[in-house]
């Protein structure tokens, strides 16, 4: 019996922690549970009337969902903006998604206390924002921030408008109830109000996780039904392998791969890693495009290792900027110049190139790894005498070839 009442014990649990998206907490009995308030003033008001909350902000406020979104996210909720007084203000139903501090990834609360509500120190997060209404109900308008905190002082540093409404039809009508949609699938942002969508933005490098904040200031506004769902996000990863036997040895290769309509974009790195996870280094480019610019073919040029069986080619994963470790020798040492008379020699330890001094060619040879894999390139204008058209009878075409000549280190 004890076996029994402790698992519908755990059931009970995972059920409920499955299902807190599906609570909206805009009530008295679980507000400080799903809810935290972060607001520039000491003096603002929430209140409740069933799984309603009614803000009063006489300053800049952020209710901040507690919990971490990830994924592919959908929001949704219903807000008004309430003009029932000479008091109320018509503007500023606003809101943040996917926002994290890029100095706490993982903790937007470490600086709370710092930011306090105050919209300026928001420039400090990476995050969508959609301001309904904003500027006394003169502007809608949509940004993406990506934590820049010169833009705290440095209005040049803040981040471009990237949608804007200032007709009558995009700004708050009072006492009116909105419903908000917001997604985030793939690299497709989106925001609906009251099912018109407002905002299609494809982002080269979105934004994938993070918390979702009601903003607002200087008004009074209520919230309630709200949800959201996250689930994982379809990963642009195309599989990769030789037709035939794989080679033996290190294999210089360009191929073209196709992608799915705004599935990449030509902003996008590519990374193409072997069953190992090693990275191979590559050369990337945009043969096709999609109506929306988004890339249909694309061009992928490197050298396998010898024995690699296969591949995977996926978008890459921005990384935090940091401090390289290697040594300062170590750094110098990775690409050497030596100059002669004859010519000029350059190595970054794997690939080697000899370039003459004068002749005609611009490479004489190209070596990867010891391994001579070109040479005797040049440089060659091709000509023809006259556009093909059909009444043309006869077209001529000439060939130039470069002859180059460069000055001794010694001139």
């Amino acid at each position: 019996m004890k076996n029994l009442f402790l698992f519908l014990f755990l059931l009970v649990v995972f059920t409920s922690k499955a299902q807190d998206n599906r609570v909206s907490g805009l009530n008295s009995r679980q507000f400080t549970k799903y809810w935290k308030v972060e607001s520039e003033s000491p003096d603002y008001k929430v209140t409740f009337q069933g799984d309603t909350a009614e803000i009063v902000s006489p300053k800049g406020l952020t209710l901040w969902r507690k919990e971490k979104m990830s994924g592919k996210v959908t929001i949704e909720y219903d807000a008004c903006v309430v003009v029932e007084s000479d008091g109320d203000r018509l503007s500023d139903l606003n809101c943040f998604w996917m926002a994290s501090d890029p100095q706490y990834p993982d903790n937007l609360w470490k600086r709370e206390k710092w930011r306090s509500g105050i919209f300026l120190n928001c420039y400090s997060l990476q995050l969508y924002y959609l301001g309904y209404g904003g500027n006394h109900n003169s502007t809608t308008r949509f940004r993406r921030y990506d934590g820049d905190e010169s833009g705290i002082t440095n209005p040049k540093a803040r981040p471009a408008i990237l949608k804007e409404y200032t007709d009558a039809g995009h700004l708050l009508k009072p006492n009116h109830w909105y419903h908000i949609k917001i997604t985030n699938e793939n690299n497709r942002v989106s925001y609906y109000i009251d099912g018109e969508r407002l905002v299609d933005f494809r982002d080269a490098e979105p934004l994938r996780e993070g918390w979702f904040g009601f903003r607002t200031t200087l008004s009074r506004t209520r919230i309630t039904n709200f949800s959201y769902e996250c689930s994982s996000q379809e990963a642009t990863a195309v599989p990769l392998q030789w037709i035939g036997e794989t080679p033996r040895q290190d294999k210089a290769v360009s191929f073209g791969v196709p992608f799915d309509k705004g599935e990449v974009f030509p902003e996008n790195k590519l990374r193409l890693s072997a069953e190992s996870g090693e990275d191979i280094p590559i050369d990337t480019w945009t043969l096709a495009y999609w109506p929306d610019g988004s890339v249909k073919w694309g061009g992928i040029a490197g050298v396998i290792p010898a024995g690699t069986e296969k591949l995977t080619l996926e978008k890459a994963v921005k990384k935090s900027k940091a401090k390289s470790k290697l040594p300062d020798t170590d750094k110098k040492k990775s690409v050497s110049v030596t100059e002669t008379s004859q010519g000029i020699h350059i190595s970054t330890g794997a690939i080697s190139a000899y370039i003459p001094r004068q002749g005609e060619f611009l490479i004489d040879s190209l070596l990867y790894k010891g391994v001579k894999v070109g040479g005797k390139a040049r440089l060659i204008c091709h000509t023809q005498s006259e556009p093909v058209l059909e009444s043309t009878s006869q077209v001529s075409f000439t060939n130039y070839c470069l002859l180059y000549t460069s000055p001794s280190p010694r001139d």
